[in-house]
């Protein structure tokens, strides 16, 4: 469907999720800028740093352009698993695990949103493509969609891992104690509220509740094996995947303000203001990702039962006039 027939809010979020990579790229020339104040060499080798800035600007073009989009989507998507890597396990950044940890789990969860976004295509293509009356079609459409819908439940994988971590890291209670220290300097980054609040605990509880229930709920392609995206999009394991986006919109714009936008205690604890802002873009491109995936399937759900109303139409007036 072309992007005009969408709404406003939808055209939006295209556009920012289209050119969030060249947002990454500025941030990271930015924060290489920063570090250079007190090293000598950058962490990541500079032709490594031309290659992400020079992927990220030709596949925000094509994205934008509506040029070789699925490409393009992959060149970000192997550029963001680069950057996981090196914010995960580079022992240059020297940056203590608790800073590893809440970016290199946000960076997993965009991965997860970016491999979500690949398998959409391709749904949409089968719910479209499909004939009811050919079987040698249904096989020949089945073999060409399956692996795109294992790209979708790839994603949902991936997000039900970060997830689950990012919960046991905010839920103060022992049981779920993975790691002390970054659990309190998790915690601890609540702007206002102090550790011994009871509204911090509260909050902190309610944060984790939500990310752990999203996990748990988007592992359901691994834990039951079945064909669930060649199903009608409304139901219910899909009416459970949308709840389970709601939850992570809620819980991440709660995390990044009143979290992720404390700067002086993440600059105490040695996280530069340029990579705070980089985590603060993923989250915004978590919470684009989810819109944009809920909204193209919605969409195409109802573009699906018009179809066949107008099928359906078609084959009844023929009747009519046959008789």
């Amino acid at each position: 469907m072309p992007l005009h027939y969408y709404s406003f809010q939808t055209r939006c979020a295209h556009w920012l999720l289209a050119r969030i990579s060249l947002f990454q790229s500025v941030c990271l020339l930015l924060w290489l800028g920063e570090r250079a104040y007190h090293e000598t060499e950058p962490p990541i080798h500079p032709w490594i740093v031309y290659t992400y800035i020079g992927s990220g600007l030709i596949a925000s073009t094509g994205i934008t352009s509506r040029f070789l989009t699925r490409l393009s989507l992959t060149i970000i998507l192997l550029s963001q698993l680069y950057i996981t890597y090196v914010f995960c396990l580079e022992k240059r950044l020297g940056y203590s695990k608790c800073i590893r940890a809440r970016i290199s789990l946000r960076c997993l969860t965009t991965i997860g949103v970016y491999f979500r976004l690949l398998g959409v295509n391709g749904y949409n293509d089968k719910r479209k493509q499909t004939d009811s009356h050919n079987n040698d079609n249904q096989v020949d459409q089945l073999h060409k969609i399956k692996p795109t819908t294992s790209v979708y439940a790839f994603g949902l994988t991936i997000m039900s891992v970060s997830l689950c971590l990012l919960s046991i890291f905010c839920i103060p209670v022992e049981i779920f104690q993975l790691d002390r220290d970054i659990q309190l300097t998790e915690i601890n980054s609540t702007l206002i509220l102090s550790m011994d609040n009871y509204i911090s605990k509260l909050l902190s509880l309610i944060l984790g509740i939500c990310l752990l229930t999203a996990g748990i709920i988007y592992s359901i392609p691994v834990i039951i094996h079945d064909h669930f995206l060649l199903n009608n999009t409304f139901s219910y394991k899909n009416y459970l995947f949308q709840f389970a986006d709601y939850l992570i919109g809620f819980s991440f714009l709660i995390l990044s303000f009143i979290r992720d936008c404390n700067f002086n205690y993440w600059h105490i604890k040695g996280c530069e203001f340029w990579l705070e802002i980089r985590v603060l873009l993923e989250n915004i491109t978590i919470l684009l990702g989810i819109f944009v995936i809920n909204d193209l399937l919605i969409n195409n759900s109802v573009n699906s039962l018009n179809e066949k109303y107008l099928k359906t139409l078609k084959v009844n007036s023929k009747s009519l006039k046959s008789q």
